[in-house]
């Protein structure tokens, strides 16, 4: 493997890159080879097909769309997700109250979206999830206004939050039963509410990407 990959746009992404706690980390763009490791570790985390394997593909073949993954020692340790957005299909995308996120980056010409972020469970708590938040902003800092995370509120467990507060996300509303109609429509299992539909509140996050 070549010391530099490249993202789908044609811009480097830097490998060999040390997170926290001096652990040797480095990113590879997504392809097919990481997805049974990335539906274990989604699964896991989110709930039972949450992420499928057409939706990780979109992440290939879109070109509005970006997934990396983490690699230690030859191991898949976590992966992202990013999506950039005009603002037709950003409302699209969004799972509920549409109008309320339309009216609020009315103003973007395009929005950057933290899609989906996982760590494995084994390289928890080694600052991952910091590593790869910072990688996704440096990805979509250069081609949209503004950036957002819709985060899963997990109550006390949602550590994600704090991973956002630290990479400079400020906290702007919470949406309760986001995923509701999302989940019986896709019959995915959420890790909380188990079989649908999922009632959990979701957290949204934004950042101006021209102060990053």
């Amino acid at each position: 493997m070549s010391k530099r990959e490249y993202d789908i746009s044609g811009n480097p992404v830097d490998l060999h890159t040390p997170a926290e706690n001096n652990i040797s980390a480095c990113i590879e763009p997504l392809s097919p080879l990481h997805f049974k490791t990335i539906l274990s570790i989604s699964d896991l985390q989110f709930g039972k097909e949450f992420v499928e394997n057409k939706m990780l593909q979109a992440y290939i073949d879109d070109e509005n769309k970006y997934g990396f993954v983490a690699i230690i020692n030859q191991e898949i340790a976590g992966f992202i997700l990013l999506a950039k957005y005009g603002s037709d299909a950003f409302k699209s995308m969004i799972l509920h109250e549409q109008d309320w996120f339309a009216s609020r980056y009315a103003k973007s010409t395009n929005v950057g979206v933290i899609q989906t972020i996982a760590i494995d469970a084994s390289f928890a708590n080694q600052g991952l999830g910091t590593f790869l938040t910072q990688k996704g902003i440096e990805i979509l800092s250069h081609y949209v206004d503004e950036i957002i995370s819709i985060c899963w509120d997990q109550h006390e467990q949602t550590s994600y939050s704090k991973v956002l507060e630290k990479c400079g996300f400020q906290f702007v509303k919470a949406i309760p039963n986001y995923w509701f109609n999302d989940s019986l429509q896709k019959n995915y299992h959420c890790k909380l509410c188990g079989a649908p539909p999922c009632k959990c509140q979701a957290l949204i996050y934004e950042m101006d990407a021209s102060n990053y």
